[in-house]
């Protein structure tokens, strides 16, 4: 708690010549890069199966991330059928699983990181990689968006429309996202929407690394 007091000298009206406040400065802790989330972390709690790293929050009772262990479980009418890096024992990821009932595009569901240094090194600003895998059924869909930010304020940095495979054995896609106007303390956050129907949004392997020059 620091206090602050400022005094105004030779002031005709001395009762008002002092004014004092408190006030108190947090520090926020904060994750640095490199960091790896492969989502293969024991499951100690199926209510919260995240990692301390991560924060769940969706705006439809029933509706929200999940950990995945192995197939999803609207296989083999969507996908996909194992993690990124199948030969890993846990093969587990993160998933927002579609249903033939879900007809409102209106249902919304967040996987918000803890605040992570994103500040540039060396000139060059930080990247995050990340391996998709959305199928499903011909008239589902729904958006995957990265965004950064803190509190409400996020701003979108990458969107992804479903389906972007043609089966649930299909391979996982790559993205990469450079950070390039986020030299700073932030969030970072998966986000599903418009989601409608059998349609499966998987996300695994979300890598934090510096940036590298680019040498082409």
């Amino acid at each position: 708690t620091v206090t602050t007091t400022l005094t105004y000298e030779s002031d005709e009206y001395s009762i008002n010549d002092s004014w004092s406040t408190q006030f108190i400065i947090v520090s926020t802790p904060f994750d640095t890069v490199p960091h790896l989330e492969t989502f293969d972390e024991e499951i100690t709690d199926v209510e919260h199966p995240f990692t301390d790293f991560w924060t769940v929050n969706s705006n439809h009772s029933g509706y929200a991330w999940n950990v995945q262990v192995g197939a999803s479980p609207n296989n083999p009418n969507a996908g996909p059928n194992q993690d990124h890096t199948p030969t890993n024992v846990a093969n587990q990821y993160a998933l927002v699983a579609g249903s033939t009932s879900q007809t409102s595009t209106t249902y919304y569901t967040t996987l918000t990181s803890n605040c992570i240094d994103l500040h540039y090194r060396n000139g060059y600003p930080i990247q995050m990689d990340y391996w998709e895998h959305m199928f499903g059924a011909n008239n589902a869909g729904a958006t995957l968006l990265v965004q950064v930010g803190t509190g409400d304020d996020f701003v979108t940095v990458d969107s992804v429309v479903a389906p972007t495979q043609t089966s649930y054995s299909s391979s996982w896609k790559n993205r990469v996202v450079m950070f390039l106007d986020n030299d700073e303390v932030a969030k970072v956050r998966f986000m599903v929407k418009s989601h409608t129907r059998l349609m499966d949004v998987a996300v695994d392997d979300v890598n934090f690394s510096y940036g590298l020059p680019d040498i082409g």
